[in-house]
């Protein structure tokens, strides 16, 4: 980016770069790619557990489309944009513009969903990534859980906390939450060993336990 913006015109300088950009990138393409089908598989029975009835899909859109993860392709791409490139002064394409494709039945998630089901999407997706980082690591992880139930009806709060606490799948979990009496209905419906702290000022203080 630093050629492109002092408007170099060096194509042999530019090429020794993107050789290297270009091994990189069919690495990275080929390995989110695999990463994000992973990720997918996990995601999705975990959003129809906490909303039922609703389609989701979760899906890895390489800024490079069919040619993403093909060797030889983003230096191809980079060489037939250069001009373009240099007038902007960055490079306008390669994985650095990747991004995922989130809808609802068939719809952007960013355009149409509501804050519920905006919460639902992405508490779905955080437990997905647990899942994954357990599977590649062998290790339950530590699951935070922040303000999690806000903008979500009773049902799905019920739900995601049987997700959590099947059958100790999960291990370490905190909750946080801000009207008290929420939170103990919340883990009264669970039959798992809780510990309860109010935080005030920074100071925790122990109000209960299970």
């Amino acid at each position: 980016n630093r050629l492109l913006r002092a408007e170099s015109c060096d194509n042999s300088l530019y090429e020794a770069f993107e050789m290297q950009m270009d091994a990189a990138a069919t690495y990275l393409c080929r390995v989110r790619a695999k990463t994000s089908a992973g990720l997918a598989g996990l995601f999705r029975p975990l959003y129809h557990a906490i909303a039922p009835g609703e389609s989701p899909e979760l899906a890895y859109e390489p800024a490079m489309g069919a040619n993403a993860g093909t060797p030889g392709a983003l230096a191809e791409e980079l060489a037939a944009k250069r001009r373009r490139d240099i007038a902007i002064g960055h490079t306008a394409n390669g994985p650095h513009r990747d991004d995922f494709a989130m809808t609802i039945d068939s719809a952007p998630v960013r355009r149409i969903a509501s804050q519920g089901q905006t919460k639902t999407f992405t508490t779905a997706l955080r437990l997905a990534q647990y899942g994954l980082l357990r599977q590649q690591l062998g290790i339950n992880p530590l699951l935070l859980l922040d303000d999690i139930f806000d903008k979500l009806d009773a049902a799905r709060v019920a739900n995601i906390i049987a997700c959590v606490a099947d059958n100790g799948a999960i291990g370490q979990i905190f909750i946080t939450d801000t009207n008290r009496t929420h939170l103990d209905e919340i883990v009264n419906r669970t039959a798992v060993d809780f510990r309860l702290w109010e935080v005030t000022s920074g100071n925790f203080s122990p109000i209960g336990h299970q």
